[in-house]
């Protein structure tokens, strides 16, 4: 995911917005937070030079911007495929703001907040803007920002109606990491007893409806009961991997997300050759915290950290995260001369083999079994050769392969985000025991 802050304010104040920054609504072209035309084609240029063909354009209320049809149109030049991340409230008719653009390459992608969080006037004109998008040929979903135990969720079914075809998007709101944070956030350490029933209601209706739907910014699987993602995966899935999703703001500053500017960011895009290269130091940093930041002692082995099919949930909802990021990376130092001979070699396979899924659960099928053992044999005591002898004792795979997935394994639990190795370090940074 590629997001361009496109413009500073918003039309709306919601108090869960971690965009809390980007509230209010005030329409200049001068305002810092309000890209130029210049810094969003250097960015288009950017993504294109790195092979992105897709971004999303966000604020506040990216609609707003005035050379927000302008826009569309650059990136549409760069066959670049494109997300509009919306509340519906546009100021302008939509003959304008989609005026000569292939709207077929368009994706809105709109939060759908309850109406008493808005004027009346304003849900209205909502709900008018909406119906009008029935005649365009854009591509629609929904989403709900899910920030008290008691949320409503009837007002979706009536609008949804209207676009048989449309997925929901559903996620519990987090906190911006940076202190002076006063946005409205869910707690996820009581979210499971006080919060998940109803999320199963919503669920269960959406399947009715015939709406599937996503939980995404790092919903656990461990929320849900037992069997239950199983039995409905044809209408419920979920997100629950941290990656970066690349911010980039109007100063040039490029952030691993919203949540987490000036945890993980970057003065200026331009410093760098690519996108790529982007993503290897921010998914480098995070990896090192990584193991610090899965919150329950269930982490521990659990199949869907291992796999990296989890990370815990959102880091910025982790108060002990900047603690962590020190923590990890010196916990890093002192696994790599055990794990590997070569740091070099660890640094130069990393972005190239630890992120390919393919190879990655290719491996983890082949013998899910050895994750948790070579998890749980990483001491910094164990050298890579003695952790290899170990396994071999106990797995079936021959000698070369056993060696090739270890080698694999290593890139994966010292430069990727997939595994929990520290279970009394969790304890002790949690303090929840």
């Amino acid at each position: 995911m590629f997001n361009v802050i496109v413009f500073g304010k918003c039309n709306l104040a919601c108090d869960y917005c971690f965009a809390e920054d980007y509230m209010g609504i005030k329409e200049s072209i001068n305002d810092p937070k309000t890209m130029s035309h210049e810094s969003y084609n250097d960015i288009v240029n950017f993504l294109s030079l790195s092979k992105t063909d897709h971004i999303s354009l966000l604020g506040g209320e990216p609609t707003l911007h005035p050379n927000f049809n302008d826009f569309l149109k650059t990136a549409q030049k760069k066959d670049i495929l494109i997300s509009v991340k919306t509340n519906a409230l546009f100021n302008r008719p939509l003959e304008v703001l989609f005026d000569g653009v292939n709207q077929e390459r368009i994706f809105l992608h709109i939060n759908l907040n309850n109406p008493s969080s808005m004027s009346k006037e304003k849900w209205e004109k909502t709900l008018q803007n909406i119906k009008k998008l029935k005649q365009s040929s854009m591509m629609v979903d929904f989403q709900i920002n899910i920030a008290d135990i008691n949320f409503k969720y009837d007002y979706l079914w009536p609008v949804l109606e209207d676009f048989p075809k449309s997925n929901l998007y559903w996620t519990l709101t987090v906190p911006i990491a940076a202190t002076g944070s006063s946005n409205k956030a869910i707690d996820p350490f009581t979210v499971k007893s006080k919060l998940m029933p109803r999320v199963l209601e919503l669920l269960d209706q959406a399947k009715k409806q015939g709406h599937k739907t996503l939980g995404v910014h790092g919903i656990t699987p461990c929320l849900f009961p037992k069997g239950f993602l199983e039995d409905n995966k044809d209408h419920h899935t979920l997100a629950s991997e941290c990656v970066p999703v690349f911010d980039f703001y109007p100063d040039d500053s490029v952030h691993y997300c919203f949540p987490l500017e000036g945890v993980e960011s970057f003065p200026s895009y331009k410093s760098f050759k690519n996108l790529q290269e982007i993503q290897y130091k921010f998914l480098w940093q995070a990896a090192r915290a990584r193991p610090f930041l899965f919150p329950w002692d269930k982490c521990d082995g659990c199949v869907h950290a291992l796999s990296g099919d989890c990370h815990g949930g959102c880091m910025a909802n982790k108060p002990w995260l900047k603690e962590a990021m020190w923590s990890g990376q010196e916990q890093f130092w002192q696994l790599i001369p055990k794990l590997t001979k070569d740091l070099n070699l660890v640094i130069k396979a990393f972005p190239k083999t630890a992120w390919d899924k393919n190879l990655k659960s290719k491996f983890f099928s082949s013998a899910p079994e050895l994750w948790s053992k070579v998890a749980s044999s990483i001491d910094g005591k164990r050298s890579w050769q003695e952790i290899l002898n170990l396994l071999a004792q106990k797995s079936e795979l021959p000698n070369d392969d056993l060696k090739l997935w270890l080698e694999f394994s290593s890139y994966n639990l010292l430069g990727s985000q997939n595994a929990v190795l520290l279970p009394t370090r969790h304890r002790h940074q949690r303090n929840l025991d």
